[in-house]
């Protein structure tokens, strides 16, 4: 009886180290107060307890779209060199359509560097919001060696908020990173860039709860494992 006892947490144990021993913490991902943990370049704060960055100028008067400064942190955004300095990548890499002369010149960016494990990947929630209407702008994530867009100009079709016309969504939707193909410590970075010919219009990108998802296989396992102490928990009260 003082075996079968012991046994659940025994296997609790196995299970959890498992399924979590290489697993790595985003360190405040749900930005309650501050960008606490986080390397912020540019025009980012906290706002309503989630990330807010835009690529609008702190400069005002006369500043960006008008009567109006969309800047909210007070810092300056940085041209898209420096960005691209502190991201580690090459010029030119945040220029969405360089052949076609659309390029990047301006924006914001927080990042962290984080260990991921083999299919791992980065999964958060977000909104996109914009004033311009033919523009190129657009949010962005890179950790590993593949820029991926989030959102852009064309993908904000619903109303806006917070002074902006446009958004992606009424509310903040899911985003899937890619998985990663090898562990190791990757440099999370995640911004927003003025891009095209309309520099005097601002976009912004929110951002909240900011995690790395287990591989699946150790999820599956962590189930799996659930299941058997379910199992031998009902045994033992048989």
């Amino acid at each position: 009886m003082h075996m079968i006892m012991k046994t659940p947490s025994i296997l609790a144990a196995i299970v959890l180290t498992l399924g979590t021993s290489l697993h790595a913490q985003v360190l405040n991902g749900t930005f309650d107060t501050d960008l606490t943990d986080w390397t912020a370049l540019g025009d980012a704060g906290v706002r309503d307890a989630a990330a807010f960055l835009t690529t609008a100028t702190s400069n005002f008067p006369p500043g960006d779209d008008g009567l109006v400064n969309f800047n909210y942190s007070g810092n300056d955004i940085v041209d898209s060199f420096t960005l691209e300095t502190g991201m580690s990548v090459g010029a030119g890499t945040l220029d969405p359509d360089p052949l076609n002369g659309i390029f990047a010149f301006e924006g914001s960016f927080i990042q962290q560097n984080v260990f991921l494990d083999v299919g791992e990947f980065i999964q958060f929630d977000y909104n996109f919001f914009t004033n311009e209407t033919s523009g190129a702008d657009y949010a962005f994530i890179l950790y590993d060696t593949t820029l991926t867009t989030i959102a852009s100009v064309a993908s904000a079709v619903n109303a806006g908020s917070y002074g902006y016309t446009s958004a992606v969504s009424s509310g903040l939707v899911a985003f899937y990173g890619a998985p990663v193909a090898a562990a190791g410590f990757y440099v999370v970075t995640i911004g927003i860039v003025d891009a095209g010919n309309d520099g005097l219009v601002s976009s912004a990108l929110q951002l909240d709860n900011i995690v790395a998802i287990p591989e699946p296989t150790a999820a599956s396992l962590a189930l799996a494992g659930a299941a058997v102490l379910g199992l031998l928990r009902r045994r033992r009260s048989a």
